[in-house]
Formats: C-alpha cells, sequence, structure tokens
C-alpha cells in the first residue's frame, strides 16, 4: 500500500473535496475519503473559509459519525448464521475479529481505511485479507436478500404449511446463490407434488408412524378421505409420504452429497434407454428411423467404476426429445 503523501494534510480541506468531488460524479455510492464520510468532513469544516485537510479529519473523528449499520441493523435477518460465523469459517479468523470487522463494514469503512488505521481491530490481517472478508461480508448480505426473495415467492407457489417449512429451512442454511436455486427449482410451478398430495390425505403421520416401527392398519384408511377409495390408494400415497420423509432426513442428504462426488462404496452403474415417448414410435412416424443412429446406446448398462468417460448428447427434433 502506497503511503499517503506529507502535504496532504497541510492542504485546504475544501481544495481536496472539490478534487474528490470531480473524480467521482459517476459515482451513486456514499462518498468517503479514507473511511471517513465526504458529508460528515465537509460538516467538520464548519463554514470556515480555510482549514487544514489534518485539522478536518481530526475535528470529524471526535463527531459521532452517521451510523451505516443502522440499515443492518433493521434489516430483516432470515439465515441460521451470522456475517460473524461467516468471516469465521471463509476467512478463518477469530470470532472477535470478525465482530469488528463486521462493524466496520456495516459503518462504510473502507478496506484501505481498516488496513491502514485500524489494527486494533483487524489484529495484523494483511490488506488482501481484509478484501477478502469484506467480499464475505457483501456477499452473505446478498444472499441474505435473495432468501427473502425465494421465501416470499415460495409461499405464493404453495399452500402446504409444511413444504413451506422445509423450504425455509433449507433456504435459511444457504451458503452461495447454487444452494438457493436448488430449493427454488423444487417450487418453480404450482404443482402439487405426490409428497405434497399424500400430507394432504394426511398420510405424513401414518408415514411416521411406519418408520419409527408401530403397527398400522392401512385397510382402516380407506375411505377416510374422499380420495383414499380402496387400499392400492392408501398404500401408494403411504409409500409417497415415507419416501418424503427418508427424503428429508439430514443422513440421506449427506448420503446423496457423497455419492454425487463418489465418495462413497456403493454400486454405481451407468444407464441408457429410450424414453417412454420414443418407445411408442412407429416406422410410420419421420423421427423414428433416427434411432438406429443411436443404437450404441440403447440399453446401455456398465459399472461406473468400469466405464470410460461418455458423453451423451441428447437428441431434438420437433421438440421430441429421446433421452
Amino acid at each position: 500500500m502506497s503511503a499517503i503523501p506529507n502535504g496532504l494534510w497541510g492542504e485546504d480541506i475544501h481544495d481536496v473535496l472539490k478534487s474528490y468531488d470531480a473524480t467521482n460524479l459517476e459515482s451513486k455510492q456514499k462518498l468517503t475519503i479514507l473511511g471517513f464520510d465526504a458529508e460528515e468532513l465537509r460538516k467538520a469544516t464548519g463554514g470556515k473559509q480555510q482549514q487544514t485537510t489534518l485539522r478536518a479529519f481530526l475535528s470529524c473523528m471526535n463527531k459521532p459519525q452517521t451510523p451505516h449499520n443502522e440499515t443492518l441493523m433493521t434489516e430483516k435477518w432470515l439465515l441460521d448464521y451470522t456475517l460473524e460465523d461467516a468471516l469465521v469459517d471463509e476467512v478463518s479468523v477469530p470470532y472477535r475479529v470478525a465482530s469488528k470487522l463486521v462493524k466496520l463494514f456495516a459503518d462504510g469503512k473502507e478496506v484501505a481505511y481498516i488496513a491502514r488505521y485500524r489494527g486494533d481491530a483487524h489484529e495484523g490481517m494483511s490488506c488482501d485479507q481484509i478484501r477478502h472478508s469484506f467480499k464475505v461480508f457483501s456477499d452473505v448480505k446478498d444472499i441474505n436478500k435473495k432468501v427473502e426473495k425465494a421465501i416470499d415467492n415460495i409461499s405464493t407457489k404453495t399452500n402446504s404449511e409444511e413444504d413451506r417449512q422445509f423450504a425455509m429451512e433449507k433456504l435459511k442454511s444457504a451458503r452461495e446463490p447454487a444452494d438457493i436455486t436448488e430449493v427454488t427449482q423444487l417450487y418453480a410451478t404450482s404443482r402439487k407434488t405426490k409428497a405434497t398430495i399424500a400430507r394432504e390425505m394426511g398420510l405424513e403421520e401414518v408415514a411416521r408412524d411406519i418408520l419409527e416401527g408401530k403397527c398400522v392398519s392401512l385397510s382402516q384408511l380407506v375411505g377416510s378421505k374422499p380420495e383414499l377409495k380402496s387400499l392400492k390408494l392408501v398404500e401408494e400415497n403411504t409409500a409417497n409420504a415415507i419416501a418424503d420423509l427418508l427424503n428429508r432426513m439430514p443422513e440421506t442428504v449427506e448420503a446423496v452429497k457423497r455419492i454425487a462426488h463418489l465418495k462413497t462404496n456403493v454400486m454405481l452403474s451407468v444407464c441408457c434407454e429410450l424414453s417412454n415417448k420414443a418407445r411408442k414410435w412407429t416406422a410410420d412416424d419421420k423421427s423414428s428411423r433416427l434411432i438406429s443412429n443411436f443404437n450404441d446406446y440403447l440399453n446401455f448398462k456398465r459399472m461406473f467404476a468400469k466405464s470410460k468417460i461418455i458423453r451423451f448428447l441428447p437428441w431434438n427434433e420437433e421438440k421430441k426429445t429421446m433421452f
């Protein structure tokens, strides 16, 4: 970091402010000079005809500046972790340092100002580390805003309190935008899922009892709801409710993540076959003749560990998808 010219402190603060304004005409953000609010510096001049930059800065330091963290304090915080927690995890700093940095960032202090003048807060951090901390601070605040919008959006697309609660729990633990997208895609439309239908039939409690090892007579549920007209429907919807509960278990989520990253002993296989629509094509269908181009991939199944890296290209024509 380059040193501040000694001559700056002896210059007239009015000239410094004019020069600063001229170079920041297009900026829409709150202007600061070495971490000090430009408007506060103007007020610190007290209307005097001439005042050195050093005296203006000292006067500004002795006055309480406009608290930029008012927005942070009033902002609706939805994430299940704090800004301090994020800095501790991402930057590997002690919580006491993270807490001081969050307050400085919220007050609008610039990275250069903190690095040069607030060693008591950063406790020896490099300028790059402080800059990284500010990026984490900004990113997490942005994620919190996106989570709020996502919750509002999902609330309008589902009438199930259970679904809303599940989505909120997932969104509140989001660490990056991709986590938010993953949840919102589940509720991209207002179409009810099989799990939602099963819950509306009152079968979630039945599913919980089964998973807890309790004895349940499904035949007694026939006719308990207008939709449950037969034992087969009761069994199918109960199975959907059980599957939903299993999918939402933390153990299941972690297992799926391990499988996705191939950190598992599970035997995986690669499979490929025609879609239901393609199977219905007849010889008279003009698209049917093109199936022969994919003979090498039809009814394909091989153990993943023994498979070579294969690139599967979906084929589309007239909005008909083969795979």
